[in-house]
């Protein structure tokens, strides 16, 4: 009501005086933009200061990615991009260096890479796959060690006991250790050759008859014979062949399903046949049995990661047990040491073993123990530098940091 009166009172004004001409008006315009800019200026200046830089966005180039050099440039960037960049860079790698057969790398429980490479049997052109078998040469000595060790648990035998407690007439049994047979401190020869249908126990008769290269426990001296005599006493313990203890106690309870004991008549298409430095294709039926218990096995790469697995757990011995297995009781040089069946180096952050099949086939499992990370290489050729597949799994965990 009062906002009418005052419009009133305003025209009436207008209409006796003529207060209110065109000028004027106008000049009262200007006088009520003025002071509308006074009052809302101050209000947007609480929101956005006067001297706020703009923002521009950046215009992005299409970015050209060398999947062998690639450099990342993002703070946190996303899992897969990282497993694909170092899946790139690996695979390159493993290209350069010509390897054939399987890999695989595992991290803390998880398979974070597996490939094949290469042929299996050149003859018959069958290309390797993920599942194709290898023969593991010496990396059988680990397996050979559990079972010893399971046998001590069990008290069926000490590390402590001369070999004569199990070969009464073996030459210098009573000086030779079960711990120096696991540990190449027996001063036993580093090979012994012989007809594959020759038995075992005459064998080793035969390998008696050589003399001692030192006295156990001396010095370290890389053995095969000495884990063939623990093949034995395995079986003599058990009464049962080195194989069926084998698959009893170790492949079946870690679920190993494509690992086995390498015979002659092994009718199994999928291990890979090796091919030597001279291109010469190795042949199963001859040298294999040569090994007993020291180099005999077939696996797979992903039966080796099981392997891995099962070691980390008490699901084959205790964890005690695991401890006197991995501990280093000898030296092998200035910086690797020896324990039951497993190379230990870098102050016991790497355990490994390799093997490698004489005529074609090397491999290795190296086993990161404070990063829980594994890498297993399986090659069925044999190759110029015995210490290849070792250098190709550091060069990895180079790649993976």
């Amino acid at each position: 009501m009062g906002y009418g009166l005052v419009g009133c009172e305003i025209k009436k004004s207008r209409r006796e005086n003529g207060m209110f001409s065109l000028p004027l008006r106008l000049l009262l315009c200007c006088l009520f933009l003025i002071l509308i800019c006074l009052v809302v200026a101050p209000l947007a200046s609480d929101r956005l200061p006067i001297n706020t830089p703009e923002i521009v966005m950046p215009v992005l180039e299409p970015e050209i990615v060398d999947p062998i050099h690639t450099v990342v440039t993002t703070a946190i960037p996303a899992a897969s991009t990282i497993t694909q960049q170092k899946d790139s860079i690996i695979d390159q790698y493993l290209k350069n260096e010509n390897f054939n057969g399987t890999v695989l790398i595992g991290s803390q429980g998880n398979i974070i890479l597996k490939k094949a490479y290469g042929m299996a049997n050149y003859n018959k052109e069958i290309v390797n796959q993920i599942d194709t078998k290898f023969l593991v040469g010496s990396i059988t000595k680990s397996f050979t060690a559990m079972l010893v060790m399971q046998l001590e648990e069990k008290g069926s035998l000490n590390l402590d006991d001369p070999i004569s407690k199990f070969l009464p007439e073996y030459p210098n049994g009573n000086k030779i250790t079960i711990h120096h047979l696991l540990t190449h401190t027996s001063g036993l020869p580093y090979y012994y050759s012989y007809n594959y249908d020759t038995p075992i126990l005459k064998v080793i008769n035969r390998i008696g008859e050589i003399p001692l290269l030192f006295e156990p426990g001396n010095r370290f001296s890389y053995s095969s014979p000495g884990y063939l005599i623990l093949a034995y006493i395995i079986e003599k313990i058990t009464g049962k062949p080195y194989e069926d203890v084998l698959d009893e106690n170790i492949f079946q309870v870690a679920g190993m399903d494509n690992s086995g004991y390498f015979h002659r008549k092994t009718p199994d298409i999928k291990i890979a046949i090796g091919k030597n430095n001279y291109g010469t294709t190795m042949d199963l039926g001859g040298s294999i049995q040569l090994t007993h218990g020291s180099g005999s096995l077939y696996s797979t790469i992903e039966d080796m990661y099981l392997w891995d697995r099962a070691l980390y757990t008490d699901i084959l011995v205790s964890s005690e047990t695991l401890k006197k297995i991995f501990k280093p009781y000898v030296s092998v040089n200035s910086y690797d040491f020896y324990g039951y069946g497993w190379l230990i180096s870098d102050n016991g952050k790497l355990v490994s073993h390799s093997g490698h099949i004489s005529g074609g086939g090397i491999g290795i499992i190296s086993r990161f123990i404070e990063e829980d990370t594994v890498i297993i290489l399986l090659s069925n050729i044999e190759a110029e530098d015995p210490e290849m597949v070792d250098r190709i799994s550091r060069k990895i965990k180079l790649l993976l940091s």
